[in-house]
């Protein structure tokens, strides 16, 4: 199995580091970091060893050559570039290759989006975008539980991260979310939006409403807040979000409330639980994050489609969905 990952930031690193544990000696794991030298960074994101090559550190290959890549057929290809490149590789590499993952965000302009799932469609290979929350324990809990909280009124999330401590390991003044080109809060902190959307088993969202936004001096997006609509049974929910690169502490929770009661999440504290309208807790879980367990999950699903299927149409819906969303903001 020919493996190729193309990126080495913290999300390639990451990629690199669960398919070598996932596959080892299964896989022929190769690399391509295009321009940009990296050091072997720490699983907590806090420190990055300019001695140590992450490619030799995991067992993989590095390919130098960016026609190199063309060169034979990659079983699985995951793209984890700035944003703004993910077209460009898509379009690349979709010839070559047998299934594509895409990091979170699809792209962030919407006809590159379009263009991305028209690629799909007419060569027939699976893509997926990263959005790892399909395969979180909260997610079995909700859907557990759903049918408890009543006549369901409302859902709220909030994300916040503090751009500048995101990733302790670098500067982030440099880092590509610090540019208009990065994609902004919105869509670098959108994980929950997609969730949402699976949770409620939607592609789209109705009256999208932006407000309370803010930019950084070079015009990159560090702050907004979403009102929207998302379709559940035979009526509408008002969905509220909120999303924040500035200086807050970190902050991602989320509620949905019903006539009968709410489930409550927070991701920081690692607990959801269902409560009733008495504030008495019917049912509580509580989770440890584990990234590289979720990547794994999104590895071997993306590993056992053969071809294009709804299951891809769908994820790549809301992950377009969530580009169009953007584009309303300014």
């Amino acid at each position: 199995m020919n493996c190729l990952v193309v990126g080495l930031g913290s999300a390639g690193q990451r990629h690199l580091r669960v398919l070598s544990k996932f596959l080892g000696n299964e896989a022929n794991i190769c690399v391509y970091k295009g321009d940009h030298a990296r050091g072997l960074i720490s699983e907590d994101l806090s420190f990055e060893n300019f001695s140590i090559n992450p490619i030799d550190y995991y067992h993989a290959k590095e390919v130098p050559a960016i026609a190199e890549l063309l060169g034979k057929t990659w079983d699985l290809v995951i793209i984890a570039t700035p944003p703004d490149s993910h077209y460009f590789y898509v379009e690349l590499l979709i010839k070559a290759s047998m299934r594509i993952l895409i990091e979170k965000p699809l792209t962030i302009k919407p006809d590159e989006a379009v263009k991305i799932s028209n690629l799909a469609k007419t060569t027939n290979i699976p893509i997926l975008v990263g959005y790892q929350l399909t395969y979180h324990p909260i997610n079995a809990f909700i859907q557990e539980n759903i049918n408890s909280v009543g006549y369901i009124e409302s859902c709220a999330t909030v994300f916040k991260e503090d751009l500048l401590l995101m990733n302790p390991y670098r500067s982030m003044e440099n880092h590509y979310l610090s540019k208009p080109t990065g994609g902004g809060a919105f869509l670098s902190l959108s994980h929950d939006l997609d969730f949402m959307l699976r949770v409620f088993d939607q592609t789209f969202a109705q009256n999208v409403v932006f407000s309370g936004t803010k930019y950084s001096n070079n015009q990159s997006l560090v702050e907004c807040n979403l009102n929207c609509n998302i379709q559940f049974q035979s009526h509408a929910i008002n969905l509220i979000s909120e999303y924040s690169l500035l200086s807050n502490p970190t902050c991602r929770t989320g509620k949905i409330k019903g006539t009968k009661g709410s489930i409550d999440w927070d991701f920081v504290k690692g607990e959801i639980a269902l409560t009733v309208h008495n504030q008495q807790t019917e049912k509580k879980l509580s989770f440890l994050a584990n990234k590289d367990e979720l990547f794994k999950c999104q590895i071997e699903n993306i590993l056992s489609l053969n071809h294009y299927n709804e299951y891809c149409q769908v994820n790549l819906g809301r992950a377009r969905f969530i580009i169009d969303a953007n584009a309303k903001i300014s």
